[in-house]
């Protein structure tokens, strides 16, 4: 396979991962057993539609090719651009897509929690909130904290789902162990860089 091709596999994996969005086509999956209850929850455990549909992709390539080509014939209904690409290039599609590098996954709920243990961050978590670019929800956040009662390190995990939320596509493990980095905050950016990548 030549370089055009493995370009094209590329660009088929990452049209899959942000244009497909896993809750419009969970149901006939389960329901046509392409993906059972436990894998359902696998994907579901993540935060991005992005997330989920790389998750969908891993389950798929551990599974004979007709689950595969049962899966294009679900995209057609609401993905048919894509379903008709995958037609063309289907031949060792899943076989040959690379994963992307862990520095490009979503940060998820366990990296949140990681982050949220943090003494050092959960004193400085306002610094955290300006590098973000969300300075505006702090406000919000520590509101949020004080009606509930809760402790000062929601705060944090709180910022980052509002992160999470508002630039899904830009809240990847690179970018949060960056701005970590940025902010002498390199215990915690060690260990998620040890644990994730």
């Amino acid at each position: 396979m030549g370089p055009s091709q493995e370009n094209k596999h590329k660009a088929l994996y990452s049209s899959i991962t942000s244009d497909v969005i896993f809750d419009h086509i969970s149901s006939k999956l389960l329901q046509q057993e392409i993906i059972n209850g436990e894998e359902y929850q696998k994907v579901k455990a993540n935060i991005t539609d992005s997330q989920q549909m790389s998750v969908l992709l891993d389950i798929l390539k551990e599974k004979n090719s007709q689950y595969f080509k049962n899966f294009v014939e679900i995209l057609k209904a609401d993905y048919k651009w894509i379903a008709d690409e995958l037609d063309n290039n289907s031949i060792d599609f899943l076989k040959v897509i690379s994963k992307p590098s862990p520095f490009s996954i979503g940060v998820t709920n366990e990296m949140m929690q990681l982050v949220q243990k943090n003494h050092r961050v959960a004193d400085k978590w306002t610094v955290l909130a300006h590098s973000l670019g969300l300075s505006r929800h702090v406000m919000d956040i520590r509101i949020r904290v004080n009606m509930y009662g809760e402790a000062n390190s929601m705060c944090i995990l709180y910022l980052l789902q509002e992160w999470v939320g508002a630039v899904s596509k830009k809240a990847t493990l690179g970018h949060l162990l960056k701005v970590l980095r940025e902010q002498d905050f390199n215990d915690i950016a060690d260990v998620l860089e040890e644990k994730f990548t």
